[in-house]
């Protein structure tokens, strides 16, 4: 069997393996396993496997690190344990495949398919290399050495696979595959998640803290909890950066600090009732329940901020960004979100795209010349609310009438 590409062009220190050679030595792993005579545990560290089939296979507790496993096929084996630390596993086949409790540390995934598999407790983040020091102690090499090099895993596909508790911190994951994937307790801290899809993903606890999430996609995730950067960690303080942003905006930007916010949880801060966040970044962040009543959003970043149950009642909210923002059950009452008169012509109006508004309250809203695209707007209430220019009657009337249909 010829080697592949990728094979051929790996490094002295991987040891190239036939297929058949594998499969001796996966036999007497499996044999291992099943306390049969002749069984050996596999110790396949910085071997060349590239392109080979190791499907449905049990590959409990195997050592796979450093291995070039490029374009191979683990589909539906049991990698239980296994030690992946290090290995390349761009474009594998691991559809199916049970890796609990696998160590994937510093593992590179790009445009690897990982769907339907099991990945609850891995650890898919940064690996360390550790060196042995005086008496035989191990620590964490120097940061220069001791850091393995984060191998890309762009575009790794995670579509419908089970992420419980698995650690992706410090990953480089841009533009992975997680829709309908089940991500509960998860952890992306530091990760790079830039262009990542998570629709129709349920997620819980999962923790973004500091993650790159900018051109993500959480529209249509079944989000119960997220977590970010506590406002009580933050240095400045909050109210430091309060006070810093009123400066710059009375200042048009000669004194003081615009406000940045992103991925930060305000949940347990203090009421941000009738503050002025004009032009504040605050994409991503975690507002659940927390009051903003009357307070000022002019021009605000809000992508994919967590919303859900805040209270905007009389807010200014004009020119604001909310694309994949969560406003289920907001209380929107008396916002005003349209309407603002332009010298050019026309009305300054939010950017609202695939945004959830379910059960929303917009109650008497100013909502002139808002236009809604692709979003859920399921059960909303816009009694009394100012709708010339708006699509909002029509998509309610359609939806109403597929109901009845």
């Amino acid at each position: 069997m010829a080697a592949p590409p990728a094979a051929q062009a790996a490094d002295a220190a991987h040891e190239r393996m036939t297929q058949g050679d594998l499969d001796q030595v996966i036999k007497q792993h499996e044999m291992f396993f099943d306390q049969r005579s002749g069984g050996k545990r596999a110790q396949l560290s910085k071997r060349d496997l590239s392109g080979l089939r190791m499907a449905r296979r049990d590959l409990r507790e195997i050592d796979l690190s450093g291995a070039l496993l490029v374009g191979c096929d683990l589909s539906e084996s049991n990698l239980q344990n296994a030690v992946l630390f290090g290995a390349n596993l761009g474009k594998a086949k691991l559809i199916g495949s049970n890796l609990e409790r696998a160590d994937l540390r510093g593992a590179g995934l790009e445009a690897a398919d990982l769907t339907s598999a099991n990945l609850t407790d891995a650890d898919i983040g940064v690996g360390r290399i550790a060196e042995r020091v005086a008496g035989g102690e191990l620590k964490d090499a120097a940061a220069a050495e001791g850091t393995l090099p984060a191998r890309d895993s762009d575009r790794a596909n995670f579509t419908a696979a089970n992420l419980t508790n698995a650690r992706f911190n410090g990953a480089n994951i841009r533009a992975a595959i997680f829709d309908n994937a089940r991500v509960v307790g998860t952890e992306f801290k530091n990760t790079k998640l830039n262009g990542a899809s998570f629709s129709a993903a349920t997620i819980e606890d999962a923790d973004f803290t500091d993650a790159e999430l900018d051109g993500g996609e959480l529209a249509g995730a079944s989000i119960t909890s997220i977590i970010g950067r506590s406002c009580h960690e933050l240095h400045p303080t909050l109210d430091e950066r309060l006070a810093a942003h009123q400066q710059w905006v009375e200042s048009g930007g000669r004194a003081g600090a615009r406000l940045d916010l992103v991925g930060v949880d305000l949940r347990t801060g203090p009421s941000l009732a009738g503050r002025n966040f004009c032009a504040a970044r605050l994409s991503r962040v975690i507002a659940t329940g927390v009051d903003f009543e009357k307070s000022m959003f002019l021009f605000c970043d809000f992508t994919q901020a967590d919303l859900r149950s805040a209270r905007f009642s009389g807010a200014d909210l004009r020119g604001c960004i909310l694309n994949g923002a969560r406003l289920d059950n907001a209380d929107l009452r008396e916002t005003k979100i349209g309407g603002l008169p332009l010298v050019s012509g026309g009305l300054l109006t939010a950017k609202i795209r695939k945004a959830s508004l379910r059960n929303a309250d917009l109650r008497g809203a100013d909502l002139r010349g808002q236009i809604f695209t692709d979003c859920d707007l399921t059960a909303v209430s816009c009694i009394d609310a100012e709708m010339e220019g708006s699509n909002i009657a029509n998509i309610m009337a359609a939806a109403d009438k597929a109901r009845a249909g």
